[in-house]
């Protein structure tokens, strides 16, 4: 799947939480998962810009995927003396920064699991998942996942403000 499809999955995926952070009044997690589902769609294939590792390979397994998620969760670590000094907690950040890259990871395995080539999530195991809905360069497969997911982030936005429902 190009990153078009894969950005439409994550939104598709994402969509249930941001109508209950949005429905709870966690405006900054709302925007910051929002703005996670954006920039990291593609982190799992970061194996295509590593000489010598295999694209489809161990990144995107269960175990790559926490491996990934961590990595991720890193990134908030760097701000903790920040965070202190203007008094906001960090281990729900981390915590929620870890759980985004679980979902980013979860929403592009299964991105590539409907594709012809399909994956195997499952670190050592011949096991694969091949849906077989489409080639991963389909036109009309990535475009339909993007609209799906948008339109999914639309309502998600209409449910948790209560316009919906």
């Amino acid at each position: 799947m190009h990153k078009k499809g894969h950005v439409g999955v994550a939104l598709l995926f994402y969509a249930p939480l941001l109508a209950w952070l949005l429905a709870n009044g966690m405006y900054p997690f709302a925007l910051l998962g929002f703005i996670i589902i954006l920039s990291f769609p593609m982190l799992l294939d970061i194996d295509m810009r590593i000489p010598f590792v295999s694209h489809r390979g161990f990144t995107h397994t269960i175990g790559g995927i926490l491996c990934l998620a961590a990595a991720l969760a890193l990134v908030p670590v760097f701000f903790i003396p920040l965070l202190h000094i203007i008094g906001i907690a960090a281990a729900p950040i981390i915590g929620f920064v870890f759980g985004m890259g679980l979902l980013v990871g979860v929403a592009h395995l299964f991105g590539d699991g409907v594709t012809y080539a399909g994956i195997s999530p499952i670190n050592f195991t011949d096991f694969k998942i091949a849906l077989r809905l489409f080639s991963a360069d389909s036109f009309l497969g990535n475009l339909f996942f993007r609209i799906l997911g948008w339109i999914a982030l639309l309502l998600a936005v209409g449910v948790g403000f209560g316009f919906l429902l």
